[in-house]
């Protein structure tokens, strides 16, 4: 906080004053015993170039010059002044000598201008991980507010936002991930992770450590609810599709995903068993057995679905009959189905396998060929 944004009565404070005037003096010292080591130390680098026969002279000034630095050093942090330059000049100066004296200087003087624009450490935290307790529509808007987007004709998606975006929208886009991860935006998060920044790919590593802890959290006290209430298909059912949204994310290592397919299999199953007419459980379980390269097993789950089909088992359902190359069967379900059942982004595929096919043409046999 600057003297500008202080309340008058605050700068009217004698204590405050008197720690202002404090802060500018142990600046000004730190300064002052800077360019006098570097002084120092490069008549005593010149005095050793010009006669390199005296060098016990010269090595006993270096050590001279970096006993007194240590001293100073140690007198500021007694002192409870500013400890991190005296300490570094004190420790660079009297390994490196010259070019240790420089090298701290540069450095005061590039972390004096970066200061300026730097964010607080606190303050970067809370934008990444702000409190549970904001509304979704704030994490919204905040992100409107940080894109600058004013034109309302479009949205952009999350992935060519972190592709193409500027910084200050990529870490936006990673901040509100962060805050309300949906397994649907797992490929933004991937690409954050790959982004050639690396302010982009720490804090999408930061947010991907931090999606998985609150994963582990929910996981914890969804099973602990369906251990609760073990006959209860809603709270067995809110357990699998949590693991199921979570197993094909890549956010995971590869052994904790494992893991968690084979759990949500087991808990649709469970389902299926309290409820044995659970639409949704056997869609879902059908859809997770096609994902692991399982359509015999799919479309055996998925048959149950085939008199009262919607149009995201019919779906699954065909994926499940074309792979395994039962066409006809195929066919039938398409012909069979009810109009608005076939979801629509599988229109065009279906209508392909409306209506007789056409005959394939006869091809003569090699005998008959040779005959005619």
């Amino acid at each position: 906080m600057t003297a500008e944004t202080l309340p008058q009565d605050r700068l009217a404070d004698p204590r405050i004053k008197k720690r202002g005037d404090l802060r500018r003096a142990q600046k000004q010292e730190t300064v002052l015993a800077g360019l006098l080591s570097i002084l120092a130390e490069g008549l005593l680098t010149l005095g050793v170039a010009s006669m390199p026969a005296l060098w016990p002279v010269w090595l006993l000034g270096h050590v001279v010059v970096s006993a007194i630095l240590i001293f100073w050093a140690h007198r500021m942090r007694r002192r409870r002044r500013a400890r991190r330059f005296p300490a570094l000049l004190a420790i660079c100066t009297a390994t490196l000598g010259l070019a240790g004296a420089i090298g701290v200087m540069f450095a005061a003087l590039g972390q004096r201008a970066y200061r300026s624009e730097a964010r607080s450490f606190q303050v970067w935290y809370y934008t990444l991980f702000p409190p549970r307790t904001q509304r979704t529509a704030r994490a919204w808007y905040d992100l409107s507010q940080a894109l600058g987007d004013e034109d309302s004709g479009g949205v952009e998606s999350f992935t060519d936002l972190i592709r193409y975006g500027e910084i200050d929208q990529k870490l936006a886009v990673v901040a509100l991930l962060a805050r309300r991860f949906d397994p649907r935006f797992a490929p933004a998060l991937h690409a954050a992770l790959n982004d050639p920044d690396p302010t982009v790919r720490v804090q999408a590593a930061t947010a991907a450590a931090h999606i998985e802890d609150d994963f582990v959290d929910r996981w914890v006290v969804s099973k602990r609810r369906a251990d609760a209430r073990k006959s209860d298909p809603a709270a067995q059912m809110e357990l699998a599709e949590l693991l199921d949204a979570y197993a094909f994310t890549d956010i995971l290592d590869e052994r904790r995903e494992a893991e968690l397919r084979r759990e949500a299999e087991s808990q649709y199953r469970r389902v299926i068993e309290i409820e044995p007419r659970h639409a949704r459980a056997h869609m879902l379980l059908g859809r997770l057995l096609l994902r692991t390269d399982r359509p015999r097993d799919a479309l055996a789950v998925l048959r149950p679905l085939e008199a009262d089909l919607s149009p995201e088992a019919a779906g699954w359902l065909m994926e499940a009959l074309f792979q395994l190359g039962q066409f006809d069967e195929l066919k039938r379900v398409i012909n069979e189905a009810p109009d608005g059942v076939l979801p629509d982004r599988l229109a065009a595929s279906a209508a392909l396998w409306h209506g007789d096919l056409p005959p394939a043409p006869h091809k003569p046999a090699p005998a008959q060929e040779a005959a005619a």
